[in-house]
């Protein structure tokens, strides 16, 4: 199971190696950007339910409303970025 695992993960490697050489311009960005935007926000909702279905502690709480805050920071530096990768979203 680990090999087949492993290999899948270079195989989608391999592809966007040659996606982000096929791809015109700035498309390739904008499909990994929205991609990364996705898995930040499937990331949060995932916590979330963590968090109504477990009934944490308190340094659990911590580290569920560091890992929120860290991924609304990540969203933050992805919105304050110079391009327009967020335009075509």
């Amino acid at each position: 199971m680990p090999l087949a695992s492993l290999s899948f993960a270079i195989c989608g490697l391999i592809a966007a190696v040659v996606a982000a050489l096929l791809l015109p311009g700035k498309l390739f960005e904008y499909i990994t950007t929205a991609a990364g935007i996705l898995i930040l926000f499937n990331w949060t909702v995932i916590v979330f339910s963590n968090i109504k279905l477990l009934n944490p502690h308190f340094f659990s709480m911590i580290t569920f409303v560091l890992s929120i805050l860290l991924m609304f920071a990540a969203l933050a530096v992805i919105g304050l970025e110079s391009t327009d990768a967020l335009v075509s979203i």
